[in-house]
């Protein structure tokens, strides 16, 4: 069993009565969160249950459905009238093609600005305004914004396809292509975004770049040497944009689902 450690660079959010559900091993449980941060929760578990340190498992966090990847950090086993406990390490939002209205709705809000200004520059615009969208709370979903970002890009500068990766406890990576604008044989994809991952730097694999940008690596499908060197850059401003946005989601998340929690004691 691990051992709980206090290594939290956020406040903890401490809850009694929020209640929600764990994926592990493909296996739903209902599980009681006893406090929640921007980097982790720390949830009650029926003592049925086995769960080992740096096991893999998704979560719903102001959702119905699991939308975060987390990873168990410590276990502390139950002992007396004390349930047993988990620790949990955020990892990733969980990416899911959201409706396309969602997306319609931002690629609209950007009309003025594409037609305003240069890709670079309209790129930049496009992520201050969701700098300010998200703070505000206007937009609760990551999909929803890496997604319509991605056509964007795809609408302008493609044709592209967004991978994903994830680097594992063993030091391995996970690949997932996140937003597929364009289908292609499966072919050796996957195992070129896994060594454009390891070797952390853009290559190319029959005439194709893989655009390396530390969480993203751009599949770009098109022969313009210009628009790989212009997303080469924009995928690398995305993926460091996706971590700042992600804290700021998961801080808007536990505030909200800590009012809620306030409300319903009061009223209570």
């Amino acid at each position: 069993m691990g051992t709980e450690k206090n290594n939290r660079r956020s406040p903890r959010i401490p809850f009694q009565s929020l209640s929600t559900e764990m994926e592990l091993g493909g296996i739903t449980y209902p599980v009681r969160v006893h406090d929640l941060s921007q980097e982790g929760m720390r949830i009650v578990l029926d003592s049925g249950v086995e769960i080992n340190p740096d096991a893999e498992v998704k979560l719903a966090v102001g959702k119905l459905s699991p939308n975060i990847r987390g990873r168990v950090r410590w276990v502390r086993s139950a002992s007396g009238e004390e349930p047993a406990q988990v620790g949990i390490e955020f990892e990733s939002f969980i990416f899911e093609e959201p409706e396309a209205d969602d997306v319609d709705d931002l690629l609209n809000a950007w009309h003025d600005i594409s037609h305003t200004y240069s890709v670079l520059e309209s790129f930049l615009h496009i992520l201050l305004s969701l700098d300010s969208e998200i703070v505000e709370g206007k937009i609760d979903d990551l999909s929803d914004v890496v997604y319509s970002v991605t056509v964007w890009l795809d609408n302008r500068v493609g044709p592209l396809n967004l991978w994903g990766v994830l680097k594992e406890p063993d030091g391995s990576f996970t690949a997932q292509l996140v937003v597929a604008r364009h289908a292609l044989p499966a072919a050796d994809r996957e195992q070129h975004v896994l060594q454009v991952a390891r070797d952390e730097m853009t290559a190319w694999f029959d005439a194709r770049p893989f655009l390396y940008g530390g969480d993203f690596v751009i599949e770009y499908l098109g022969s313009e040497e210009a628009h790989a060197e212009l997303l080469q850059r924009l995928v690398v401003l995305l993926s460091r944009r996706v971590q700042f946005w992600s804290k700021l989601l998961m801080k808007n998340i536990s505030l909200q689902l800590f009012t809620e929690e306030l409300e319903r004691t009061r009223g209570g």
